[in-house]
């Protein structure tokens, strides 16, 4: 792949963002990617932590923005796609800034963009031991139990549908209207039905969890709000299948038929 861009998005990460970046500096194929850490206005010094940097040439190239207000997780990651596009990169992985996810990993999503020639590729924890790796119990329930419907619905069989470990095929990402997405957490479920309803391959393979002292859970408040805005997506895409209609605010792609090859 001639061009791949590896997307950090980080909030409030300067204790384990330079960590995540030499892990990602020892990765093989480090020096062919690109690296782009969006910082979603944090109130500490990640975006420092990232200019001070001092591997910059383990990456083909390494750049950190902050955006001018916090967007939420969904807004930045519009960020983080919309620039792979514009740079005509063909793939994009996502890796947080928290140390949530495997660097080490990224060759295996980016593999899955190239030789299975996915459209959507991401790393499952559910298919592993999640509670061991430091899981919230409340969090594993309501993964659990929101992938099972949203298989049900969407009509595939994945084992996890809220990893962020994920990469993408830009030619796809242009297919989809992902900039009409929830600007929270919900958006990496939209994107999910947005590749399926456009027929478009979405694969997955087994990663290791890790909630460390420093990595990010969910508050509870924050996971009902999911939850209940995963359940209006759902919603919205079957009455979209069924011919009944679409939701205007969150369209979808192609009609389901279109099967990529």
């Amino acid at each position: 792949m001639s061009k791949t861009l590896v997307f950090i998005p980080a909030y409030e990460a300067e204790l384990t963002i330079g960590k995540v970046l030499d892990r990602l500096a020892a990765c093989a194929g480090a020096k062919a990617w690109d690296v782009l850490v969006v910082d979603d206005a944090s109130r500490d010094r990640t975006v420092e932590v990232v200019k001070a940097y001092r591997k910059p040439r383990a990456f083909r190239s390494l750049e950190v923005r902050c955006n001018a207000r916090n967007l939420g997780y969904g807004g930045n990651c519009k960020v983080g796609l919309r620039t792979a596009v514009e740079q005509g990169a063909e793939g994009v992985a996502v890796l947080h800034g928290d140390g949530q996810y495997p660097p080490e990993e990224i060759g295996r999503l980016v593999d899955g963009i190239v030789f299975d020639r996915a459209d959507l590729v991401f790393g499952s924890r559910l298919s592993g031991r999640p509670l061991a790796g430091g899981m919230p119990l409340y969090k594993w329930v309501g993964n659990s139990s929101l992938t099972w419907m949203e298989n049900r619905v969407a009509g595939l069989h994945l084992t996890e549908w809220h990893s962020g470990f994920r990469a993408y095929r830009v030619a796809s990402l242009k297919e989809v209207p992902f900039e009409r997405n929830s600007n929270r957490f919900a958006f990496d479920v939209q994107i999910i039905l947005q590749f399926a309803a456009s027929g478009m391959r979405v694969r997955e393979f087994s990663i290791p969890t890790h909630y460390g002292e420093d990595s990010r859970a969910m508050s509870g408040p924050n996971a009902l709000r999911l939850g209940a805005e995963v359940i209006a997506s759902l919603f919205d895409f079957a009455i979209a299948r069924s011919g009944w209609g679409a939701s205007p605010s969150f369209p979808f792609g192609p009609p389901r038929g279109r099967e990529r090859r």
